[in-house]
């Protein structure tokens, strides 16, 4: 019971070390967002003094510093109205500089974008980590109980608490990826297939898929066309080895759940049948039979 409990206390570690990393790193790009709309408003400014954009960037740099990465949507768009501006000019629109206007408008939308962000931070904060204290204090709880009533140790180490167990650290789990669904943008969970292409990399696991597509095609072709509409979703091969480890993952719970189960099952049946200990010196023979 304790080794199968130690399991999923990994299981339930490595799910929260692995979503802690993606919630940190979005912290990190907000910050840097924010930071980027002050390097825009500097800009804009310095940009109607001097009227030149080589000279005001030059200027702005000096005390802002661009930390966002280059393939970031707002660092494009910057990027292009600056490229726009050095190939074709600026341009008047009623008195005001397309270029500043355009720049009003990037930094509108990076200030909506934060005030959403910073909602959602104000929001969510504290509700994953309190998902998960539940199943932190199972043990305690199960301590305690037992330490009360030792008639409650057939339960907790029996078949039933479990799959008790089982279900709560499930749920903990589910609930948990909910809250962080909810939390994260769509940007930070479009790449799902990193393990699928790493498992890609294989010749012979790549040779099964190929021949599976071909006896299929039909089907895997539709499928294939439904996947290009989600953009960052992989292909049809990545999406079939995708079913392949959740299967594998499904088999492998049900037999661990199983053996796991069966000694549980086994050790409550053990500790039921209690042998006085004369009668094991008389008969040990059909002493040892009764404990089989």
């Amino acid at each position: 019971m304790w080794i199968f409990e130690g399991i999923l206390y990994v299981i339930l570690l490595l799910v929260f070390i692995r979503y802690d990393r993606k919630k940190r790193l979005w912290i990190k790009t907000v910050s840097q967002e924010e930071k980027f709309e002050h390097y825009l408003s500097e800009l804009s400014a310095t940009y109607g003094k001097q009227k030149n954009i080589e000279e005001a960037v030059a200027e702005v740099e000096e005390s802002h510093t661009v930390t966002l990465p280059t393939e970031h949507s707002y660092v494009r768009i910057y990027g292009a109205m600056c490229a726009v501006i050095r190939e074709d000019g600026d341009m008047l629109s009623d008195g005001y500089s397309v270029f500043q206007r355009n720049l009003q408008y990037l930094k509108e939308e990076i200030r909506e974008n934060l005030l959403l962000c910073k909602s959602k931070m104000h929001g969510f904060t504290g509700l994953d980590v309190l998902s998960v204290l539940p199943v932190c204090f199972l043990p305690v709880v199960r301590l305690w109980a037992i330490r009360v009533s030792e008639g409650l140790s057939a339960y907790y180490y029996g078949s039933y608490g479990m799959l008790t167990t089982v279900l709560l650290f499930a749920a903990t789990i589910g609930i948990y990826g909910l809250i962080l669904w909810l939390f994260l943008p769509d940007e930070e969970q479009k790449d799902r297939y990193r393990l699928e292409k790493w498992l890609l990399q294989f010749p012979w696991m790549a040779y099964l898929l190929d021949v599976y597509v071909s006896r299929h095609y039909t089907k895997c072709l539709k499928k294939n066309e439904q996947i290009k509409q989600l953009q960052g979703f992989g292909n049809v091969r990545a999406f079939l080895m995708k079913k392949v480890c959740f299967f594998a993952a499904a088999l492998l719970g049900s037999v661990l759940f199983l053996t796991v189960y069966q000694n549980a099952e086994r050790s409550q049946i053990l500790t039921q049948i209690k042998i006085p200990s004369y009668q094991l010196m008389m008969l040990p023979e059909r002493a040892q039979e009764q404990v089989k």
